[in-house]
């Protein structure tokens, strides 16, 4: 490579590039906005720990709780944090589904268009609301069921091992509701 030439970044680079604006953008907008209504409403909600709410999944009530009583804090960047932590799980399981069907540079720009979109990068990515959680593990249980999907006469998914497979994909699908 010559001083003219630009330095090319691989999948990897472009995967950690979308990674770490996202999650640049996710701490700015968290540490920034106040938490809306919506998410008061999950927050006051999720205090007293229950197995089902009439209106959303619970795991979003939960995760906001549980940031709440670790951190002590009511601000809404702590508030915000697990979900943000979750929108990085996200985009690498995004990743790993869409580089194992379609390569890695595919699977690295649809990392970046998933932390480009408004509605994942600060919505789905950050606020405390079901959709965060709901998204991961819709994505985690499409990862699961991967060997299903790329099965091949010499690779093919039976027994135990298909169990696993279908037993982890309808857990996270569980979770996810």
């Amino acid at each position: 490579m010559n001083e003219s030439t630009p330095p090319r970044f691989g999948p990897t680079g472009i995967l950690l590039a979308a990674v770490l604006g996202g999650t640049a953008l996710r701490l700015l907008v968290g540490g920034t906005l106040g938490l809306g209504i919506d998410e008061q409403y999950a927050l006051a909600v999720g205090r007293d720990f229950q197995w089902s709410f009439l209106d959303h999944p619970p795991l979003g009530f939960w995760m906001g709780t549980l940031a709440w009583n670790l951190t002590g804090s009511d601000s809404p960047l702590a508030m915000r944090l697990p979900f943000i932590l979750l929108a990085i799980v996200t985009t690498l399981l995004l990743y790993r589904f869409t580089a194992r069907l379609f390569g890695a540079a595919a699977g690295s720009w649809a990392a970046v268009l998933f932390n480009l979109s408004p509605l994942f990068a600060i919505v789905a990515g950050s606020w405390v609301m079901p959709d965060g959680p709901l998204l991961a593990a819709a994505i985690g249980s499409a990862c699961c069921l991967l060997p299903v999907i790329t099965e091949t006469a010499d690779r093919p998914v039976r027994g135990g091992r298909a169990w696993g497979v279908w037993l982890a994909a309808g857990g996270l699908l569980g979770v996810a509701l």
